[in-house]
């Protein structure tokens, strides 16, 4: 329901109800497993990264009202107009975006707002599919789809939006390669998929980005429900060292697995293909700079590292022990599907086969200004299916474990991004808040004027004059007394 709002709703104010609907819904979602620690973390983690957008909405949707007193997103286009009206720089313009574009970043796990994606994970596998594929991520990139009106105006935001696109993109495909547990590799599989989205708003193609968001949303969904169909039969195991040849057990699931892969690497006629190779290609238009072309080939070669790991390691090699007992004791079950699963993975296998073909003339009307695609040249259609499949060859390099150990540590600990917000952030909030808010204002300033001083000037002093003193009087039948004492004095007062 609060997707729907979100998606549905004509103005800013009513698209916050439905995106703070959808933020407190994958709290509880992550936090479904209520009584583990992990899981209390993560979600915890997950909303606080999610605050620092909301912020910037609010502020956004403040801006709106504060100019052109409403917040219809159909309005935009006069925004220009009124900033002139009321004496303000044109210039203005690129804050309003800019707070927008941060509600984004956070929302979809971008660059440096990202840490809390891979810790999401701590939910059930279907919640992490709900996320992924439809819901909590798609939000932040479907924000700026709907600020196209715009985001043509400044050249520097399109800038700021390509680069942060662009960093995603390798950053993610960076940290999903090194990574142990099969969940989290699908997870920085989406951070990078969602870079290629993002930055479609910064080449002023959203109706592409919209395109791959919804063919992502079928293989993805797929990879993470087939995902799920692993752990659930191997005993919630989830770390792909442990599994190996289970393709001779779970044959559909390999065959789900390898077709998302393959739509996610791009295969040609497959989903992905109509959709990301139309986003790479169309920055080859003359107006783009060469470097973003390039980067996003650079991204495609890291997911086809890590989609063939996902599937060499789980499915492919022999497992990681001298006893192959030990591994398929525990296999619980070799039901793989029941009736309601094939119904779910029939829609998803249809709609990562032709959903791509069938919409693309529908969705990609911006192309026809900006790069023809359809018309270029063979060699020049090939080099992204070339690059992917290089990238399978490198994989056999890059994933061995005695080398490049190094390199391999900084890529499983994701860049160590969690410590250094810890270290230089967290950490020192902290101390702030215990040395100066806490002992300083709280227990200090606040109490000595407040209760405490109060309480000993009006207990200690009358006591100074009294006989009767008895030493063992209880201090809190005084503090209540003239607690309730003073509130009815101000209430009868005021």
């Amino acid at each position: 329901v609060t997707m729907l709002i979100l998606v549905s709703s004509s103005n800013f104010f009513l698209m916050f109800v439905g995106w703070e609907g959808v933020g407190i819904m994958s709290y509880l979602l992550i936090n479904f497993w209520y009584f583990s620690l992990n899981s209390n973390k993560s979600a915890i983690k997950a909303i606080l990264y999610n605050k620092i957008g909301d912020i910037g909405f609010l502020i956004g949707i403040s801006l709106m009202i504060l100019i052109l007193s409403n917040t219809t997103i159909n309005n935009l286009v006069y925004l220009p107009k009124s900033l002139s009206l009321v004496s303000l720089e044109d210039n203005f313009i690129i804050f309003i975006l800019f707070v927008f574009i941060l509600a984004s970043i956070a929302k979809s796990a971008q660059i440096f707002l990202h840490p809390w994606l891979g810790d999401a994970m701590a939910g059930p596998t279907p919640v992490s599919a709900l996320l992924h594929a439809a819901t909590m991520v798609t939000a932040g990139v479907f924000l700026l789809f709907r600020l196209e009106s715009i985001i043509y105006l400044s050249t520097e935001i399109r800038t700021f939006i390509i680069l942060v696109g662009l960093f995603t993109i390798i950053f993610g495909g960076l940290s999903s390669i090194n990574q142990n547990d099969i969940k989290k590799i699908i997870a920085f599989s989406t951070c990078s998929q969602l870079g290629y989205m993002f930055l479609t708003n910064g080449l002023l193609i959203p109706s592409v980005g919209l395109f791959h968001l919804l063919t992502h949303g079928f293989f993805k969904a797929m990879l993470f429900l087939t995902a799920g169909l692993v752990i659930h039969n191997f005993k919630n195991e989830q770390d792909i060292r442990k599994f190996g040849s289970l393709v001779l057990y779970y044959p559909i699931s390999f065959f789900l697995f390898l077709l998302g892969s393959l739509a996610i690497m791009s295969f040609p006629f497959l989903s992905g293909f109509y959709s990301k190779e139309t986003i790479i290609e169309s920055s080859l238009a003359p107006q783009y700079p060469i470097y973003i072309y390039i980067l996003m080939i650079i991204g495609a070669i890291f997911t086809s590292i890590y989609s063939f790991k996902l599937i060499y390691y789980t499915f492919l090699t022999k497992p990681n022990t001298l006893n192959y007992n030990i591994i398929y004791n525990k296999i619980t079950t070799n039901e793989e599907l029941n009736l309601i699963n094939i119904f779910i993975f029939s829609i998803l296998v249809l709609g990562t086969i032709f959903f791509g073909y069938l919409a693309k003339d529908i969705l990609q009307y911006h192309i026809l200004w900006s790069c023809d695609n359809e018309f270029f040249p063979f060699f020049i259609k090939i080099i992204p299916l070339f690059f992917s499949l290089l990238g399978i060859v490198l994989s056999f390099v890059i994933l061995n474990p005695w080398k490049n150990r190094k390199i391999l540590t900084i890529m499983n600990k994701r860049f160590f991004f969690d410590s250094l917000f810890n270290f230089f952030l967290s950490f020192n909030f902290l101390k702030f808040g215990y040395k100066y808010t806490y002992k300083l204002l709280d227990r200090g300033l606040l109490e000595f004027l407040g209760p405490i001083g109060l309480l000993r000037v009006l207990y200690t002093v009358p006591l100074y004059y009294s006989t009767n003193y008895k030493a063992n009087q209880s201090n809190l039948f005084i503090y209540l007394f003239l607690t309730n004492a003073l509130f009815l004095l101000f209430f009868f007062l005021f």
